[in-house]
């Protein structure tokens, strides 16, 4: 049963895979709410930063000193992953058209993103398994594009 959902041979010739079209439309949804949420963590950072040097400077008037995160890591992890994910959506937007393009472009946001996030952040295992998921699936249906 299993090697009949990934084989599409029985779709016609032209027509979308069942496969890419679930992946995509479930990928989309994710991504989807996934990209709306980096946008107000960027939109909510200026707030984050004028929080965080109003302590400092509350600290320092004081007479003491204040450790006070920095915030330009957040914003490179913010902007990559804000550029990866659209990346992403529009490599799943072209292989929803059938085009191997799309693919490539998806497998490579995929890549920078583990990589870029794994460099300023730290290795997670989430951040691995779910795009290897959908670059599996994809990529079973790669004979099918264009």
């Amino acid at each position: 049963m299993s090697e009949d959902v990934l084989d599409s041979n029985n779709a016609p010739s032209g027509e979308r895979p069942m496969i890419i079209t679930v992946s995509a439309i479930i990928y989309w949804v994710f991504a989807g709410i996934g990209l709306l949420i980096l946008l107000a963590g960027a939109a909510f950072m200026g707030a984050v930063e004028t929080g965080l040097d109003a302590a400092k400077e509350a600290a320092e008037a004081n007479g003491g000193t204040a450790t006070v995160a920095e915030t330009g890591s957040i914003w490179g992890v913010l902007i990559l992953a804000i550029i990866t994910t659209a990346a992403a959506i529009f490599g799943t937007i072209k292989m929803w058209s059938m085009q191997k393009l799309g693919f490539f472009i998806f497998v490579g946001a995929n890549a920078v993103s583990i990589i870029g996030s794994a460099v300023m952040v730290g290795f997670g295992v989430g951040g691995l398994i779910f795009p290897a998921i959908f670059i599996a699936l994809f990529g079973s249906q790669l004979k099918n594009m264009k």
